[in-house]
């Protein structure tokens, strides 16, 4: 565990990072304090019809 990642042993936190300085990347714990288990998401856009 590092500084930059602890946070997401902590519940209702957002980590967002880019990778390969390109993407831009959002992980979201979705677990209890203490419990590492994240949802990454990778893409933002509006629903289009």
């Amino acid at each position: 565990m590092t500084p930059r990642n602890g946070s997401l042993l902590e519940p209702s936190r957002a980590y967002g990072y880019i990778a390969y300085g390109t993407s831009n990347m959002l992980n979201v714990s979705a677990e209890a304090a203490g419990i590492g288990a994240d949802v990454l998401i990778r893409v933002l856009d509006r629903w289009r019809a």
